[in-house]
């Protein structure tokens, strides 16, 4: 988000501000209430449900718990990690195994990570070395999933149960669906499918007990669906964000400024009270 968006909302609202650890790290104070906003975070999550968030294979065992969609996650640690929980998921012919289940078309990512960083799709063998070296620079573990062929993917912003922001982002050059990687924000203006992404984030943040996050969901283009040995549902959580970013977003729709702006006035509003 802006630094200039929550330095407006706070003298539009009375806060005392301070900008600490080069811009990182905002001290909120007002009616002698202190607050911290660092890298985006907001203090309205626990602290348990934004470290969740924040690991994808933690996000996917409880959402399939719930009987939430969401695509499969497995877990990946180094190697060399030859702790007991690593035990079974922390050796080269894991990897083998599951690359070979999933039709040798995989991809790693760091299990925490954002922006698409450290991200490999994996469809030969010999990836495997600068996979693990670019995941394992992020990240403790990775997460391993099967490849997705997808046709689009859905942002949800959510505050206390409402969707406050739904756009769709296109993909460019680049075959993954960041907004930094070169993909494109997009409305939802078919009033069903909006209302489709709207139900399964509420699912996914009651469940989580998230109050400001956003809900990434991907659609399946009609080749997965012909690939699949089994049914797939038409939309599919894909990660869950605590700390919410709508950067890129609003150099794409500057536009929107005040969209936005009215969205973390809120939070800051709430976070006071």
């Amino acid at each position: 988000m802006s630094r200039q968006i929550i330095l407006d909302i706070c003298q539009g609202e009375g806060i005392n501000v301070k900008v600490l650890s080069r811009g990182w790290l905002f001290r909120l104070e007002k009616d002698g209430k202190i607050r911290y906003m660092f890298k985006n975070c907001l203090p309205l999550n626990s602290q348990s449900s934004s470290a969740i968030a924040a690991d994808k294979f933690a996000t996917f065992e409880v959402l399939r718990a719930a009987g939430i969609p969401i695509i499969d996650h497995s877990i990946l640690y180094p190697l060399d990690n030859h702790r007991e929980f690593a035990n079974g998921c922390n050796t080269p012919a894991y990897l083998e195994r599951y690359f070979e289940e999933h039709q040798r078309d995989i991809v790693l990512k760091p299990n925490h990570g954002l922006g698409g960083q450290g991200i490999t799709h994996i469809t030969s063998a010999d990836q495997f070395p600068a996979a693990l070296e670019a995941a394992f620079a992020y990240s403790e573990s990775a997460s391993l999933c099967p490849f997705y062929h997808i046709s689009r993917e859905y942002r949800i912003v959510m505050l206390d149960g409402e969707a406050r922001l739904v756009y769709g982002k296109e993909r460019s050059t680049d075959w993954r669906f960041n907004l930094q990687n070169g993909a494109v924000s997009i409305d939802v203006t078919d009033p069903t499918l909006r209302a489709k992404l709207v139900m399964l984030a509420k699912k996914v943040v009651q469940e989580l007990n998230l109050r400001f996050c956003s809900v990434d969901v991907i659609e399946l283009d009609s080749s997965h669906h012909h690939a699949s040995s089994s049914d797939q549902p038409e939309l599919l959580t894909i990660e869950v964000n605590s700390t919410v970013s709508t950067s890129h977003y609003l150099e794409q729709h500057p536009d929107r400024a005040s969209l936005v702006r009215d969205i973390y006035r809120d939070v800051i509003r709430k976070i006071f009270t």
